[in-house]
């Protein structure tokens, strides 16, 4: 190593802040087809059901996760990473710190639709350990959408769902995302798994509750503003 040269941060897991957002907005952009507002992602900052997460590289936000909590169970509701960044194991990474973190402690059950087409997000999902539990008929409008489900041990006996080797004077705090231990590097990732995250972070989305939950919200804060 020349002397002299910086050392680059490795990835960084952390809670997403407003101050971020105009660096997810870009993101969402490049890469998912109905890519929420500034108001929807504030408004589902301030919510006491959702956890959102950022990946930094080299001090840089390079990916986000979101999942909502009800009950003991967790949907997937967005991820996507930065069209050169891809193919790292970030969405896998991203997915994994949501499910692991304090936050997702009781959740028993996760979910999330995706396409049938999307056989590359499948078997991502697959690989993390979800099992495809049904159909919803014409979910996309133009296309049905595949039910995944993962089914969750109590916290005592959970393993991490999809560990990210992070920097120890970087990691997050342990009330956070549960601290460094535990995180090793996710290695051996099949060339079908690089596939499948490019897919599923890119423009197609994770498809957790994509489309539906974009209406929905778009929806509620235009009532809201006819009734301001």
């Amino acid at each position: 190593m020349a002397s002299g040269a910086r050392r680059v941060p490795e990835p960084l897991v952390r809670p997403m802040l407003s101050s971020d957002l105009p660096v997810v907005l870009r993101i969402a952009e490049d890469s998912l087809p109905n890519p929420w507002s500034e108001r929807i992602w504030l408004d589902e900052l301030d919510s006491p059901f959702g956890l959102y997460l950022v990946l930094e590289e080299g001090g840089e936000v390079v990916g986000f996760v979101g999942v909502k909590h009800v009950a003991d169970e967790t949907h997937v509701m967005t991820v996507a990473v930065v069209p050169g960044r891809r193919g790292r194991g970030y969405a896998r990474a991203l997915v994994g710190a949501a499910l692991d973190a304090p936050a997702s402690r009781e959740t028993r059950r996760v979910h999330l639709e995706v396409r049938p087409s999307n056989g590359a997000a499948r078997t991502l999902y697959a690989s993390l350990g979800f099992v495809e539990t049904g159909v919803r008929p014409k979910y996309y409008g133009d296309e049905d959408a595949v039910l995944m489900t993962l089914e969750l041990p109590g916290p005592s006996r959970r393993p991490s769902v999809a560990p990210l080797a992070l920097a120890p004077r970087l990691a997050p705090p342990p009330e956070v995302l549960g601290g460094p231990e535990g995180l090793e590097e996710v290695e051996g990732r099949g060339e079908a798994d690089q596939e499948a995250e490019e897919d599923a972070a890119g423009d197609k989305r994770v498809d957790g509750t994509p489309d539906h939950v974009d209406q929905k919200l778009q929806q509620q804060h235009q009532r809201d503003k006819r009734e301001q």
